[in-house]
């Protein structure tokens, strides 16, 4: 069985999450405010100097054997510092990545939703639990999740216009969210959505919902024409991939090894 992970937003995520968690709460004028840390924080804090430590050793190995796909190392890297301490979430959502890896769903989510429970506003993590419900094509929740995923990292700008990697995700998760609404026989929502972004907006966006809606309607030529666009607007496939990837994960486009993408579960015989 083809176990190749056409998953690397996740990769992606989960990498802006792994520094994170123990970052500082602070004051506008630089000093921290002990209101601003997080429970998860201040219960580290409290740990000897030498747990600390050695939970930083075990979760940098994790953290370097999951970008190296040494996925069982980092396994097990992860259960030796939850050993240790169990209450960071960025922990947590490396745990869900690395079961992403295998494909093994269930518990991805699972700890998805164990990192979002101690980091309820993290929108990575929201991204993440929206990613579960749109590979195992439970279209009808993923809509809800991205949408509410996208109108979180909205209200967080208070206006102000996205970072570039805030924007990918973004756009990403409403491209998902088009995708899902297509699935679902929602056509005139879906196009509403692709016609609030044009040539300009600085991601793949536009050409690949162009794409998608094309494919949907049984259109092979006219998306092929507009993903042709995209590769020579954004000069390559590197800048495409996750895009790319999404189209195979819902059979419009064949991957590389023939076939859609599997969304079978692949249950690991330990944790």
């Amino acid at each position: 069985m083809n176990i190749r992970v056409k998953m690397k937003v996740l990769y992606l995520v989960s990498c802006l999450i792994l520094t994170s968690s123990f970052a500082p709460g602070q004051a506008a004028g630089g000093e921290r405010k002990i209101e601003d840390v997080p429970a998860f924080k201040l219960a580290f804090d409290n740990l000897p100097e030498e747990s600390r430590r050695a939970y930083f050793e075990h979760k940098l190995r994790a953290e370097q054997f999951f970008r190296q796909k040494r996925i069982f190392e980092s396994l097990d890297e992860i259960f030796h510092a939850s050993e240790i301490f169990k209450q960071d979430p960025a922990l947590w959502n490396l745990k869900g990545s690395c079961h992403v890896e295998f494909r093994s769903f269930k518990k991805a989510r699972e700890a998805f939703q164990k990192a979002l429970a101690l980091q309820p506003n993290n929108t990575g993590i929201m991204f993440n639990i929206a990613e579960m419900d749109f590979v195992t094509k439970n279209w009808e929740e993923a809509e809800k999740q991205f949408e509410a995923f996208a109108k979180k990292v909205e209200d967080d700008t208070r206006g102000g216009e996205l970072e570039a990697g805030a924007l990918e995700l973004h756009r990403l998760a409403q491209f998902k969210r088009l995708l899902a609404l297509l699935k679902l026989g929602r056509e005139e929502e879906a196009k509403a959505i692709a016609d609030e972004y044009t040539e300009f907006d600085n991601t793949p966006m536009t050409y690949y919902s162009k794409a998608a809606i094309h494919y949907h309607n049984g259109e092979e030529e006219e998306a092929n024409g507009w993903l042709r666009s995209a590769l020579r607007v954004f000069g390559g496939l590197q800048p495409l991939s996750n895009w790319q990837d999404t189209l195979i994960e819902v059979g419009y486009v064949k991957s590389f090894y023939g076939g859609e993408a599997e969304t079978q579960d692949i249950e690991l015989e330990s944790e």
